[in-house]
């Protein structure tokens, strides 16, 4: 990212190197519960119940799908 103020700590967001460890069942499940695989429950700023289409659709590319 660029811009902002020099020093300034940027916007927190989700560590996707550790979604990236996940297998397509564990990301189905954490985006249907909010709960990850380690049992850490996600934010509740966001919506869990998905589809499975949209899950198939928008899962991360390292799942292979």
């Amino acid at each position: 990212m660029t811009g902002g103020v020099p020093g300034q700590i940027g916007p927190l967001g989700p560590d996707l190197n550790l979604v990236k460890q996940w297998n397509l069942a564990e990301f189905i499940a954490t985006m249907r519960t909010g709960i990850d695989p380690n049992g850490q429950e996600l934010s509740k700023q966001m919506p869990w119940v998905r589809s499975d289409e949209w899950m198939m659709r928008n899962s991360p590319p390292s799942m292979n799908i």
